[in-house]
């Protein structure tokens, strides 16, 4: 019974919106040990395709470069690279946001950008 509680878990596991990398690859890592642990033979390759597919829409071009190489990954493999894609995308928003905020200063004198609400005591 156990063994097909696990099955039916891996079977319908998905990466959620609030979740990141390490959390759902964590998740992933939790069932297959508990249904190995049960007697259960699982392939890594079946884990890596199941984990690639559950992934959302954005790592579409992640998955892609993953799929080439798929039969020689593990599910560590996997992980890195999600978390050095996870990286990319917040590298890259927080040079957006710097270059937002460099836009909005520009063009304002120094004393503009230094005085908030009224003169600094």
């Amino acid at each position: 019974m156990q063994i097909m509680n696990l099955t039916r878990e891996f079977d319908t596991m998905r990466m959620k919106d609030s979740e990141n990398a390490k959390d759902v690859i964590s998740r992933f890592m939790r069932v297959v040990n508990q249904l190995r642990l049960s007697g259960e033979d699982i392939s890594e390759r079946r884990v890596v395709q199941k984990a690639l597919v559950s992934l959302p829409e954005r790592f579409e071009a992640t998955v892609a470069s993953l799929e080439r190489e798929l039969s020689k990954m593990s599910l560590s493999d996997v992980a890195y690279a999600l978390q050095a894609a996870e990286h990319r995308r917040v590298m890259r928003s927080e040079s957006v946001t710097k270059n937002v905020l460099f836009a909005k200063m520009k063009g304002k004198t120094v004393e503009e950008t230094c005085t908030r609400k009224g003169p600094v005591e």
